[in-house]
């Protein structure tokens, strides 16, 4: 299924969607999107890569990893960033940044 991380699938409602988003913070999902999603780097290395552009804590880091997989595993990614291109409080670049990178996941599809 597109948009999931790993074999695992579980459900994330609206509710839940939006709330682990706020905690990661529009911006850096879509600034961090590959780093933040990449199954493929261990939690410790997502993490440590995060360090080198970033002055959140390691714990900071390590939630926004966590949450960004939780949504992926859900197979919520573009609908994170459809709700990332459509909020209207944050930043323009970032809201187009969302906008590029969708239509990236979009053209990307069979």
């Amino acid at each position: 299924m597109r948009g999931t991380i790993g074999s695992e699938v579980r459900r994330l409602d609206d509710a839940g969607l939006s709330r682990a988003l706020r905690s990661i913070g529009y911006a850096c999902f879509v600034e961090h999107f590959e780093t933040l999603t990449d199954e493929s780097l261990s939690l410790a290395s997502a993490v440590d890569r995060l360090a080198t552009v970033s002055t959140w804590t390691e714990a900071g880091r390590r939630m926004r990893v966590s949450n960004a997989r939780r949504i992926g595993r859900a197979g919520r990614l573009d609908d994170a960033l459809r709700l990332v291109a459509a909020a209207g409080r944050i930043e323009p670049r970032i809201a187009e940044a969302a906008r590029r990178r969708l239509a990236e996941r979009c053209s990307d599809r069979p």
